[in-house]
């Protein structure tokens, strides 16, 4: 019939259609949900949560991060000046905060290192708080957005992740995830429970991977899980007489997958919600944030992640594992004694946390967990039966037993490293007794221990 038309009637008549089909478009686009997919989402604007959404993106993977109120870490200005471990997300977050007071009130340049990832604090013309300067930071950070004033209205678990509804600006929002993270302050703000997601118990905390009780705080070394083995986050409590180290397993409910837990109520047994001050909820979010990110990297679920890769993770983005109080985290050997501590190798005083890095190394100490991860230290211990401290000669005895290699060669590789690479003070002899710090740098660098998998309860696998 359009055929028949004259040619300018024609014309009149499909732009007329044209227009009608704009107009139903948009009307449909106007009345469907927006949708938005991404890897993570991150409920609560926490310490922890803020962390967490920061550190996964980081990992890289697409985040979310949800606040139902206008604030990122509540309403006040968080209290700054506590005992804490100056590393990681925290010391970022610091130091962005000295950058933009400095630049205001002094017009002098830091030389901090973490200025590079935040060049919009190079010339901010605006004095920000700690909350305003952590906001500053979620919002620079690719492949994260952040929602706040936005609340939850349903949690759908699908198949292969979740569905997320959420009003923006009184518009519904879909939100399609791989893994969700609760990051409430308490089980009754969590959208797990409203939505019957996960269950809680009357005391407020889910039943994790594994359990993280008050003796494995005080006493790591006495019980049947080295969950020691495990720790991603480290930090103090309500003082500097209370310290932590914090378990991966305990982020992961026993009876959901794709999902973790990190409010500071629900993941530890036999602990109040205001146990852990602001610095270690940062490092516990920080290691969260980077077992958010495995799942979805690596296509499977939290349950099945290598606890070493994480560990390794944490480490790579300067993060806090182990609670060290008596080695600097500027001192170059303050790596690898935590990945030798994590070992178990040595022990670390958890109640104070010391490591004593001074003190000799026996031969009996680190026997049990030699013959563990090493089979051929029988030998060397079968001809070294009088030994009461180890020497570096008997050391590289012990090194070329384990890895098969000539002795020679390693006395001239070690005796170039030693002030080189290594940074020791003291001079190179054979005789010389070693102390633990010494040990820990040798025995990471050619024995590696740390990298001997374990899973979540702390025992190696082989």
């Amino acid at each position: 019939m359009l055929l028949l038309l004259p040619q300018r009637y024609r014309l009149i008549f499909t732009i007329m259609i044209k227009k009608i089909f704009l107009m139903l478009l948009l009307l449909a686009s106007a009345t469907a949900k927006a949708q938005v997919k991404v890897d993570v989402v991150v409920f609560g604007a926490t310490a922890s949560g803020t962390a967490a959404a920061i550190q996964a993106a980081r990992s890289g993977v697409k985040v979310v991060l949800i606040e139902p109120s206008a604030y990122v870490i509540g309403k006040e200005e968080p209290k700054i000046n506590i005992p804490a471990f100056n590393s990681g997300i925290w010391k970022e977050w610091k130091d962005a905060y000295q950058l933009n007071n400095d630049t205001l009130s002094k017009n002098k340049k830091l030389k901090i290192a973490s200025v590079d990832n935040l060049p919009f604090f190079k010339n901010s013309t605006i004095k920000l708080d700690y909350r305003q300067t952590l906001e500053r930071i979620v919002k620079s950070v690719k492949n994260l957005q952040y929602f706040k004033s936005t609340q939850v209205m349903g949690i759908i678990g699908k198949k292969n992740g979740w569905v997320i509804n959420i009003k923006v600006n009184g518009q519904v929002q879909e939100i399609r995830a791989k893994l969700l993270v609760d990051a409430t302050n308490l089980a009754s703000e969590s959208p797990l429970l409203k939505f019957g997601i996960l269950k809680f118990s009357e005391n407020g905390k889910i039943k994790s991977l594994v359990s993280y009780t008050p003796e494995q705080i005080k006493q790591p070394y006495l019980q049947t899980n080295k969950l020691y083995r495990t720790t991603v986050a480290a930090g103090y409590g309500k003082d500097s007489t209370q310290i932590f180290s914090i378990p991966v397993g305990i982020f992961i409910p026993q009876e959901k997958d794709n999902l973790l837990v990190i409010s500071k109520q629900a993941s530890i047994q036999g602990l109040n919600a205001d146990d852990f001050n602001l610095a270690l909820q940062i490092s516990i979010g920080q290691a969260a944030g980077g077992l958010a990110a495995y799942g979805p990297f690596f296509n499977t679920s939290p349950k099945n992640a290598n606890v070493r890769i994480l560990q390794g993770e944490v480490f790579n983005y300067k993060g806090q594992i182990l609670p060290i109080k008596d080695v600097s985290e500027r001192d170059s050997a303050y790596k690898p004694i935590q990945q030798i501590l994590i070992s178990g190798l040595l022990k670390l005083d958890f109640e104070k946390g010391l490591f004593y890095p001074n003190l000799l190394v026996s031969p009996e100490e680190i026997k049990p967990i030699m013959a563990e991860l090493y089979t051929r230290s029988k030998l060397w211990y079968i001809e070294n039966k009088a030994s009461p401290a180890l020497t570096v000669e008997s050391t590289i005895s012990l090194i070329s037993l384990i890895g098969s290699r000539e002795i020679i060669d390693i006395t001239r590789e070690l005796s170039d490293k030693w002030n080189k690479k290594y940074g020791f003070a003291s001079t190179f002899d054979l005789q010389r007794k070693l102390n633990r710090k010494e040990f820990a740098v040798i025995i990471n660098d050619y024995l590696k221990p740390y990298k001997v998998r374990v899973d979540f309860n702390g025992n190696f696998l082989r």
